[in-house]
């Protein structure tokens, strides 16, 4: 078999059908992923081409050593007849441009999908990319402290060390969880920890460990690291508390029975934080030892806290540094009452435990509307603001309260619609709240604008009345078909005399 044919047949078009379908596949895992599919897919395409190829090339072989087995006058006898049965010259022009169609074809899938599996394995655009990123980033750590009676997380934070070293101070943002048998052997381990290396380098280092699945800790490095260390996450307290423990010896007591059993004990620290007990505390002194406290009865206990739990059931909770800061959900709390307090200063309407709605004239004078009463999706409000209580002020109607707006102490709208959302009414004060009358707007006016709109809407379908708004001195409200057209296809109005009268505007369309 002469070397044309052979790779002719090599490369004919089933196999490059089949390593399409290989190339394609291998993108695809690539892109999203999908070992289970689509390995088998390749694996099945790959035996084809790798048979093919093994098959043609032994029978080539067997070919040749045939050929090489004539005597010398039978040789010529055959060349002379071989050289008879030649191609013509255009026929292996063509014999040989098959061949290089079928070659070309074949590097056009290469560099096609290879290209495209090169493109997966940027940052963020394929399922390649987070493989790659997880074989840079994660890292096993084999767990020689294996027995948490013995060593604590100290012997944890050891291995870690001898894998990459550890800063001095370490913070665990999200809490250091432990499990261990009765006998003290270590059966699961997760915590993210954060530090500023000697350098000024911050790393992090999120630790997972199951000894059901793997002798070892998963380790990645380099993960997301806080801007700043807060003090209620240090780790230092649970080294300390962890270390006291185990020199003191407080387990055996409760030790007695838990060998028989399943369970694991599960140890939790999540920095300085509120918690209710169900169950004794021990608070650690500055010599080192323990001075045990009665179950609180529910209530919370504020420091760095280490829980042990048996089960489902608390067993007891060591503690330091009790009443000592504020705990991360207080300065959050305190934090959001700051930005709240600083919203308001300039005026604004909040809505407040998903019903009532409250409209900040100044940071010391509000309006409120408060559900008195519901029904069938409807509500029925009263209206508060300093010295001013109206029982009322929808004058019998309900619905669902949609706003507040207020240009001074006394002058001011509210806003109540339908609970199917398709039609609402503006009321109008201006005795502060004392007395609401109905906002009545001559839609009517609206009729010649809307003459042949393509909506084939007329006036009387804009019932949907918007809260209203201040803009250059003169307010401006929108009347729509629906809540959610008011602000895309809608007749408007403008008062110049703080609401007492209102002109139509015109009409827009968005659409």
């Amino acid at each position: 078999m002469k070397h044309k044919h052979y790779w002719q047949i090599l490369c004919n078009p089933v196999v490059i059908g089949v390593y399409y379908i290989a190339m394609a596949e291998a993108y695809r895992l690539c892109q999203y992923g999908g070992v289970g599919r689509s390995l088998p897919i390749i694996a099945v395409c790959g035996g084809i081409c790798v048979l093919w190829i093994l098959g043609w090339t032994f029978f080539g072989f067997f070919r040749k050593s045939r050929a090489k087995g004539t005597n010398g006058s039978e040789s010529s006898i055959d060349a002379e007849s071989a050289n008879r049965r030649e191609l013509s010259s255009a026929a292996r022009w063509i014999t040989r441009g098959a061949a290089f169609l079928e070659l070309t074809a074949i590097l056009g899938i290469t560099f096609f999908y290879g290209y495209k599996i090169y493109q997966s394995s940027i940052p963020y655009q394929g399922r390649l990319s987070w493989f790659l990123e997880e074989k840079r980033s994660m890292t096993e750590v084999t767990l020689r402290h294996n027995n948490f009676l013995e060593s604590g997380i100290e012997g944890i934070l050891e291995d870690l060390d001898r894998k990459d070293a550890l800063p001095e101070e370490l913070y665990a943002p999200n809490g250091f969880s432990v499990s261990f048998r009765a006998d003290g052997t270590i059966t699961s381990i997760f915590a993210f920890l954060y530090g500023e290396m000697e350098n000024g380098e911050r790393k992090a280092w999120l630790i997972e460990y199951d000894a059901e699945t793997d002798p070892a800790m998963k380790v990645r490095l380099n993960s997301h690291v806080p801007d700043e260390e807060a003090p209620q996450d240090i780790l230092t307290p649970m080294r300390e508390l962890l270390n006291a423990f185990l020199q003191e010896g407080l387990w055996e007591q409760y030790a007695d029975g838990k060998e028989e059993s399943s369970d694991y004990i599960s140890v939790h620290y999540k920095g300085y934080r509120s918690q209710a007990l169900s169950a004794p505390w021990y608070e650690l002194e500055e010599d080192g030892s323990f001075t045990q406290h009665p179950v609180n009865n529910g209530a919370p206990l504020e420091g760095f806290q280490v829980s042990f739990s048996y089960g489902d059931t608390q067993l007891f909770t060591l503690a330091s540094g009790v009443d000592t800061m504020q705990t991360r959900e207080e300065i959050a709390s305190l934090e959001a009452q700051e930005k709240f307090l600083e919203e308001i200063q300039g005026g604004g309407m909040f809505l407040l435990d998903g019903d009532e709605i409250v409209y900040y004239l100044r940071e010391d004078y509000s309006m409120k509307l408060r559900v008195a009463d519901a029904a069938l999706g409807s509500r029925f409000y009263s209206f508060e603001a300093p010295g001013v209580f109206n029982p009322d002020p929808f004058q019998g109607s309900a619905g669902v309260a949609e706003g507040i707006l207020f240009l001074d102490e006394k002058t001011g709208f509210i806003l109540l619609r339908s609970a199917s959302a398709d039609q609402s009414d503006l009321y109008y004060t201006e005795d502060g709240g004392e007395n609401f009358v109905p906002v009545s707007l001559s839609v009517e006016e609206g009729e010649k604008d809307l003459a042949g709109n393509e909506f084939g809407f007329t006036s009387d379908d804009f019932d949907y009345v918007g809260i209203p708004y201040v803009e250059d001195g003169a307010i401006y409200v929108k009347v729509g078909t629906e809540e959610a057209d008011v602000n895309n296809h809608y007749l408007f109005f403008r008062s110049q005399d703080g609401g007492k009268s209102w002109d139509y505007q015109g009409y827009a369309c968005f659409y």
